[in-house]
């Protein structure tokens, strides 16, 4: 049985139907980063070099750069092709993270946006944090909401009320001296703590404790002083945490960079070491808006190589901490931009606001692998070089996943979340299984009956372009999946196959498929159940 990273008490154990030690680590990459050429898609390398030949990375060059010094690579000998994936290599600056996925401890969701995206950095952030639709403007952020459902009962966001329900730690803190709004409350305050360091308390208040005026200025005020008076009384606990975690006890992994994001992912694992019962981190890395000189001289050099060796370093080194403290099994890390670039390059040895990107996830809990396909450049209709990447997912879809899995969210806490059941139930249909069987603790009865009870999932992506997969579960058995015309006549067979009890997933490739809308049907002994199937 797995031990719970924090000792138990009343409002533990109220509350461990929500996975409550498990802690999710979101970094942000400002800026929209070159998805097309951090995970090279092999399969598009001949529609890739002829949209962007002045930053795509040669073939010949795929190779792990061995030093990364000024923007400057030194390539060695090793491929940066996944073993996974034949059709995927690694940006040559990557190797960490390239390890990592190789050792599923990475995964991918590819594809990630939504519908009508804004290619604004302020709003496309907003979205982003807030988990809304393009032209909803919340208060709230998603964290928020997710904390808000899991604890607002406890007296969240309030810092006295939740100290005397025995929670004395901030449910989120953000490393930085801004706090992201994806940690605003349904008040669209601030939910968590920003710190710009753990090892010094400083007091904020400075003994202003006079009354502020009855005015909107006085609001602000007041406020201001609320802010003040919250960090002030976590600061101590943060300190305190990072004391009991000394470099001579746990030396920094030799995996970290020296940047500012290797420094904040090093002081996350202090304190998650040090016993802080927070349940989300938010670390910041801008740079990545690369119109102009994303490449060097040579295409594997340049800017978008050191952002790239910063951040593979950073997340490995963060990785190789948490499994050396023995709380990696507790730890997802999530990594994610605003928005992608375009697929085609502009004069300027850059490339342009863009639309959908990939979400990285990290951690010894997650299966691993690739979730969706490498985008498809080519319009199937006009058969020209798509201007943007397309979108496979929507990325709420990743947020869904993680909150019903990682932290157990009850079926009313996600609606909560994602504001009501139509919304939530549009995410559930992309659903992503991402961890292992029993790396979530809270419930794992639960999450075994569920892998196995029949279940026929919805097509992902869907509408299918050249290739998909078919998620199902099942009990065990003889299982056949097929595919019927409006007529009801079968055009396939796909799989006809005894399978173990568990969650499976099973390729469909388009093939002699013809544009239009087909029916996908799971047969199980009595179990029979049909999903729609849209072939472009």
């Amino acid at each position: 049985m797995k031990q719970h990273l924090y000792g138990q008490n009343a409002m533990m154990n109220a509350i461990a139907g929500s996975c409550n030690d498990n802690i999710m680590v979101v970094v942000q990459l400002f800026g929209g980063n070159d998805g097309l050429n951090t995970f090279i898609p092999l399969d598009q390398y001949s529609t890739l070099q002829g949209a962007r030949s002045n930053v795509m990375i040669a073939e010949s060059n795929l190779k792990f750069a061995t030093a990364v010094n000024n923007g400057i690579a030194t390539l060695g000998s090793q491929s940066t092709i996944t073993s996974k994936y034949a059709d995927m290599a690694f940006h040559p600056a990557m190797k960490g993270a390239y390890d990592l996925f190789e050792g599923n401890k990475m995964s991918l969701v590819m594809g990630c946006s939504y519908e009508n995206p804004d290619l604004s950095h302020f709003r496309a952030t907003d979205i982003w944090m807030m988990g809304a639709d393009s032209n909803e403007f919340l208060l709230s952020g998603w964290v928020g909401r997710e904390l808000d459902a899991t604890y607002g009962s406890y007296g969240f966001p309030d810092p006295e009320k939740l100290l005397a329900n025995g929670y004395p730690d901030p449910l989120a803190v953000n490393m930085g001296s801004i706090s992201p709004l994806a940690v605003n409350d349904t008040k669209g305050i601030a939910a968590g703590v920003s710190v710009t360091t753990i090892n010094n308390d400083y007091p904020l208040l400075g003994g202003f404790g006079d009354t502020a005026p009855a005015s909107c200025a006085g609001d602000e005020l007041t406020f201001l002083r609320k802010v003040a008076v919250d960090t002030d009384k976590y600061n101590a606990r943060i300190v305190s945490a990072a004391a009991k975690v000394k470099d001579s006890d746990f030396p920094k992994s030799t995996l970290y960079g020296t940047d500012g994001l290797s420094r904040d992912l090093r002081n996350v694992a202090k304190l998650i070491k040090g016993g802080m019962k927070t349940r989300v981190y938010t670390v910041y890395q801008g740079g990545f808006d690369t119109h102009t000189i994303q490449v060097g001289s040579n295409t594997y050099d340049g800017n978008h190589t050191t952002l790239l060796n910063n951040v593979s370093k950073a997340i490995s080194g963060f990785q190789a901490d948490l499994e050396k403290m023995g709380v990696a099994d507790k730890v997802v890390t999530v990594v994610f931009t605003e928005f992608g670039r375009t697929v085609k390059s502009n004069g300027g040895k850059g490339t342009d606001h863009g639309v959908a990107t990939p979400i990285w996830l990290f951690g010894t809990s997650l299966k691993g692998g690739r979730y969706g396909t490498n985008p498809k450049l080519i319009n199937p209709t006009t058969s020209k070089v798509e201007t943007q990447v397309p979108m496979q997912f929507d990325y709420r879809s990743v947020y869904y996943s993680l909150l019903k899995d990682w932290f157990c969210l009850s079926q009313n806490q996600l609606e909560s979340v994602f504001g009501g059941a139509t919304k939530t139930a549009k995410y559930a249909a992309q659903y992503h299984n991402l961890f292992k069987q029993g790396a979530v603790t809270a419930n794992p009865e639960d999450v075994y009956i569920a892998e196995r009870t029949d279940q026929l999932m919805d097509v992902f992506p869907n509408p299918v372009e050249q290739s998909g997969m078919i998620p199902f579960n099942t009990s065990g058995g003889f299982v056949t999946l097929e595919i019927y015309d409006l007529e009801g006549r079968k055009v396939r067979t796909v799989m006809e196959k005894q399978m173990a009890a568990g969650h499976h997933e099973v390729p469909l490739e388009k093939q002699d498929l013809r544009s239009g809308l087909y029916f996908l049907r799971m047969r199980k002994g009595e179990y029979n159940s049909s999903k729609q199937l849209f072939v472009k």
